[in-house]
Formats: structure tokens, C-alpha cells, sequence
């Protein structure tokens, strides 16, 4: 089974979401392992006094123990249009290491900056980051994503956004999209004409 992976958001040497992360950890380790105890990622990740106060991205690799915790800085990728692209057998319910399946999509991006993943005729993921949707009063994001982010979490649970079934065909009953991952939150995330978005 490939390794797990955890990518957390670091600022001023705080890790930010880390009880949704931990939440995601416990999960994967009781579904895919059949155990109970988890890791306990307040204890076992200490950020390293050198870095800066900048903006980092904690990169957690692990099964049922961690095998590697590394500290990068982070810039935020421009993306500013997708390609709507399906594939129907793609499973990425849990956060594995190895994304080749998806790499392999990003094959069919043509000049757009990523892909928007249909499946089942249903509006998910892009390659790494969930999407949100603005009618011009809510923000709703698909019901089925291939991963349940964190930010994702965060903001249901703060009641910020909404779920609903979106297909590819109710796109364009929005205005807008933002790209959010545990890196991208909603405030620093470029608000995008759903015109960006090409079948």
C-alpha cells in the first residue's frame, strides 16, 4: 500500500487546521490499517527553530507511524484556468503519496494552468486543490470531491460554504470559482470567472 501523505500549512511556526489534518489522520489510519491509535501530530511535528516567519508548507509522510516530515517554503501557484476533463474510475478518497493517476490527467490539460476532474459526469477535484462555487450569494462546493480537504472542512464547519451535486452542465449557472486547498484558504484564494473554466 503506498504511504500516506499530509501536507499542512505553516505560519510564524504554527501549524494552522491541524486538528482537521489530525481528524483526516485518524481517519485514514482506522479505515485503511484497522487500528484505533492514531498519530499524535501536536506531538510528533515540531517545526524547526530556524526557519523564517515566512509562509511554509509541512509535507507529513506516514503509515502507521510517520516516515518523514520536511519544511519548504511555499509560494502559490497561478491558476487561473481549468480544463474539464473525466475519468470515472479515479479513486482518491484517501491522501496517498503516489498521484500518478492524477499526473497522468494533467496530460490532458492542453493549455490551460490544471484540470477540473469529472466523474460520473460530476464535478470533484482539480489535480490539488477542491473548488467552490459562487452563485452571487453562497458559496457551494460538489457534494462528492475525490479528497474532503481540510480547508474544505473548515469551512462547512464554520458554515462558509455549502454542498450540493454539481455537474458538469450547472457550471455556468454560477459566477465564480476559488481553487482551496490547506495551503490556498479562502481569503488568499483569486476569485475566477467560471468562463475560465473549458470542456
Amino acid at each position: 500500500m503506498s504511504l500516506l501523505l499530509e501536507t499542512i500549512k505553516t505560519v510564524e511556526h504554527n501549524l494552522i487546521n491541524l486538528e482537521y489534518h489530525q481528524q483526516r489522520v485518524n481517519r485514514s489510519i482506522r479505515d485503511l490499517f484497522n487500528k484505533n491509535a492514531g498519530i499524535n501530530l501536536n506531538e510528533k511535528i515540531k517545526v524547526p527553530g530556524h526557519l523564517g516567519k515566512g509562509l511554509y508548507k509541512c509535507r507529513l509522510i506516514y503509515n502507521l507511524e510517520i516516515k518523514k516530515v520536511e519544511f519548504f517554503p511555499y509560494k502559490q501557484p497561478i491558476i487561473t484556468t481549468l480544463k474539464l476533463v473525466p475519468c470515472n474510475n479515479l479513486d482518491y478518497s484517501y491522501k496517498f503519496e503516489n498521484r500518478q493517476a492524477i499526473t497522468k490527467l494533467l496530460e490532458l490539460k492542453g493549455r490551460c494552468d490544471d484540470i477540473l476532474i469529472l466523474k460520473n459526469d460530476l464535478i470533484t477535484d482539480t489535480s490539488f486543490c477542491n473548488i467552490i462555487f459562487c452563485d452571487g450569494n453562497n458559496w457551494i462546493t460538489p457534494s462528492k470531491p475525490l479528497l474532503k480537504g481540510t480547508q474544505r472542512e473548515y469551512l462547512l464547519e464554520k458554515g462558509m460554504i455549502s454542498e450540493a451535486s454539481i455537474k458538469a452542465g450547472d457550471i455556468y449557472n454560477f459566477n465564480s470559482f476559488k481553487l482551496i486547498n490547506a495551503m490556498i484558504d479562502f481569503e488568499t484564494s483569486q476569485t475566477l470567472p467560471v468562463t475560465n473554466i473549458f470542456r
